[in-house]
């Protein structure tokens, strides 16, 4: 089914809102879902959605999504400067 159950929200106007579903995950069997600007990633944010001049700040492999089987969303930092959420930083350089 299509049933929302998150959405990961930009702050900054030129990034889309993702809606995460039950249907994006049972395409993910590995269980998790990738953010970044690796073209395989389930998020794929490219020049599209950022200048240029700030694309190179995000990783091809920014961060991972993982739903724990109680249904709580657990976010791994995987990129070299750092990921924030809620304008606090979480992963490298904290």
């Amino acid at each position: 089914s299509l049933f929302q159950w998150a959405i990961l929200f930009s702050l900054q106007n030129s990034l889309r809102n993702v809606e995460l579903t039950k249907a994006m995950w049972a395409d993910t069997p590995a269980g998790f879902i990738r953010v970044g600007r690796a073209t395989d990633s389930e998020v794929v944010i490219g020049d599209d959605q950022l200048p240029k001049k700030s694309l190179h700040q995000l990783s091809r492999l920014q961060f991972v999504i993982r739903k724990n089987s109680d249904g709580a969303l657990e976010i791994n930092d995987r990129s070299s400067n750092g990921t924030f959420i809620d304008d606090k930083k979480i992963g490298k350089g904290m």
